[in-house]
């Protein structure tokens, strides 16, 4: 995790994390703040699921400003990528 981050979004993150374990399958991994693993992008979304064949499944990020133009341009990147994900204000 970015040791810089402010600690709501670190804590933010740690929730999303707990999250995603709850949700992956069992051959299924969880990382945190790792290139996404998939084609076409060189994000590093807060948590991810990896699927068995090595491929990102979904994307948790935690968003200051969900409704940010950066927020938006990331979000409609992972809808072209067909990447489910969510998106949780620190608010």
């Amino acid at each position: 995790m970015d040791p810089d981050g402010k600690q709501d979004h670190q804590q933010k993150v740690q929730e999303l994390n707990s999250k995603a374990l709850d949700e992956a399958n069992n051959d299924e991994t969880v990382l945190i703040e790792k290139k996404i693993q998939i084609e076409g992008s060189n994000r590093r979304p807060d948590v991810q699921i990896i699927d068995k064949d090595n491929r990102t499944r979904k994307i948790f990020e935690a968003e200051r400003h969900p409704e940010s133009k950066r927020n938006r341009m990331r979000e409609e990147e992972y809808k072209r990528l067909s990447i489910e994900y969510e998106t949780h204000s620190l608010k």
